[in-house]
């Protein structure tokens, strides 16, 4: 957000600048903030998706192994 609070909200209108080529500039600056923005978004979606991911198969895993060390324990126990 800090790329999109430094422009001048007149630069983009184009009103009081004869300069097109700084309204072309500042217009080019917000889009790169705003693509940053997306970007960093997106990337924190994806790390959660990621680590939920992690962590739902570390359950199964624990779970799993769990179960199977239970079952060898009984079966000690019986002979």
């Amino acid at each position: 957000t800090l790329i999109i609070n430094l422009i001048d909200k007149d630069r983009i209108r184009g009103d009081d600048y004869g300069d097109s080529t700084a309204v072309w500039r500042a217009r080019l600056f917000l889009f790169i903030g705003f693509a940053f923005m997306a970007g960093g978004l997106a990337g924190s979606v994806v790390s959660l998706d990621d680590f939920l991911t992690l962590l739902k198969h570390t359950v199964e895993f624990l779970a799993l192994n769990k179960s199977a060390y239970q079952s060898n324990t009984l079966c000690a126990d019986v002979t």
